[in-house]
């Protein structure tokens, strides 16, 4: 890096990059890092030396460059990341990424008489995990019945660990576990207690998403599932044709989103608006349904489903086959930098429908979907769970830590401050899994880096 001006070229003065930059100047000491599209780092650059770049830019120059060119410009740039000195990576919010992706893994398989079940969860760009899952079998008082659930945290993992910890044993506990108003109230309750634990404290503004599906089997050898939704996560359900063998995609949930024209009018009607590009509430949240975020559940004495963010569930209900199966996920699952190459839900159910014809394990198949979403270009956590409506003659009942690598590949050429930041998020996320920095090294190096067994 010659200096600093190659780094900051797609910094536009006139850019809402810029001036979010600009907003920052109350701050005393930050670095700009910037990587390109590839993930691949340019350099750091001090606070001071972007805003003195921005007010030295040529003015006559600047008006020669034109929109295509601005952005062609940022678009090779992935993002720019402003890291406050000695500020802990696991503090940072929402939308904070990494220098380079977490590959660390959470593997599990869980088995019984009627289902078998795997899932997979990975950090990935973000500089923390906010996602948790649910797999609960063999219910005794709901005998035939599973349940099934993904909550997406936001702001911080919080609000989805909270979901993560009550959500499964409230369900248990319903005398119909299929009565959508029983299971409405369970939500509307659930949200409650968090947002009065969380209390008046302004700087806990965590939430979470939920998806959440409801499994028995029924008289006739088939299954109904019913699939309880709050925000974007996502299922689906790939059903077998048995004349092709190929897999139809159900889809059991609708994002629920400022997009919607229903969801729009709820937040309008309760005093808030919405950005016109990305359509979020008052600018920030990106969905209109979700757990937690006290700073939207308002008018604060307004029922639970008349608030500009509200956690009222929608429901849809199916019966499959034992041929079937049910994927569930966050919304990080669906997310590319281009609409083209990301997963839909027909290319995803017809990517699973070929991984389960040749790997029984479904807990590798669901790494090997992360694997591939990362390649795709997704910079969210990433968690899933597939589920296949037929006996596991093992019954395992395990869940295994696969190590990412340790350090940003030497192939990517990073600055120190970039490894450190990365090697810092990297400890932390060892840490939580039960392994020491060094513990999770010789693990990945008796595992080997592409070991799923």
């Amino acid at each position: 890096m010659e200096d600093s001006k190659p780094n900051v070229l797609a910094v536009r003065d006139t850019s809402p990059l810029a001036e979010a930059i600009k907003k920052l100047s109350v701050c005393k000491v930050y670095r700009v890092f910037i990587v390109d599209a590839e993930g691949k780092p340019q350099g750091i650059v001090s606070f001071a030396d972007v805003l003195r770049y921005i007010s030295n830019i040529d003015a006559a120059r600047d008006q020669k460059l034109q929109k295509q060119q601005e952005k062609e410009e940022l678009a090779h740039y992935k993002a720019i990341y402003t890291v406050p000195d000695s500020t802990s990576i696991s503090s940072f919010s929402e939308g904070v990424t990494l220098p380079y992706p977490i590959g660390s893994k959470h593997l599990g398989r869980k088995g019984s008489e009627y289902y078998s079940a795997g899932w997979a969860s990975m950090q990935g760009w973000r500089a923390t995990m906010e996602d948790v899952h649910i797999v609960i079998l063999d219910i005794e008082q709901h005998p035939t019945c599973a349940i099934f659930g993904v909550f997406d945290g936001h702001g911080g993992r919080d609000a989805a660990q909270f979901l993560g910890d009550h959500f499964g044993e409230r369900l248990v506990a319903l005398e119909d576990m299929f009565d959508e108003e029983a299971l409405t109230k369970l939500c509307t309750d659930l949200d409650d207690e968090y947002l009065q634990e969380v209390g008046a404290d302004a700087q806990k503004n965590y939430g979470s998403t939920a998806v959440v599906s409801i499994t028995k089997k029924l008289d006739n050898g088939n299954y109904k599932v019913l699939n309880l939704n709050v925000g974007d996560s996502r299922s689906v359900i790939g059903k077998k044709d048995p004349k092709t063998g190929t897999y139809e995609t159900i889809c059991c949930t609708v994002d629920q989103n400022g997009h919607s024209r229903t969801e729009r009018k709820r937040v309008r009607e309760c005093g808030g608006w919405l950005s016109s590009n990305d359509k979020r509430v008052d600018g920030m949240l990106s969905v209109t349904r979700a757990f937690g975020d006290p700073w939207f559940k308002v008018p604060w004495d307004a029922p639970p489903d008349q608030k500009k963010v509200i956690a009222v569930p929608t429901f849809t209900l199916f019966e499959v086959t034992s041929e079937d199966f049910l994927f569930l996920s966050c919304d990080g699952i669906y997310e590319a930098p281009r609409k083209e190459q990301a997963f839909k839900r027909s290319t995803l159910v017809e990517w699973l429908g070929k991984q389960i014809e040749t790997t029984p394990n479904l807990g590798v198949v669901c790494g090997h979907t992360l694997n591939e979403c990362l390649a795709r270009g997704s910079t969210d956590n990433m968690s899933a769970i597939l589920v296949r409506f037929k006996d596991d003659p093992q019954m395992l009942d395990t869940c295994k830590f696969f190590p990412g690598p340790p350090k940003i590949p030497k192939k990517h050429k990073p600055p120190p401050e970039a490894q450190r930041i990365y090697q810092k998020a990297y400890i932390e996320n060892s840490l939580e899994a039960g392994y020491t920095l060094e513990e999770a090294i010789e693990l990945r190096k008796k595992l080997g880096p592409n070991n799923f067994i």
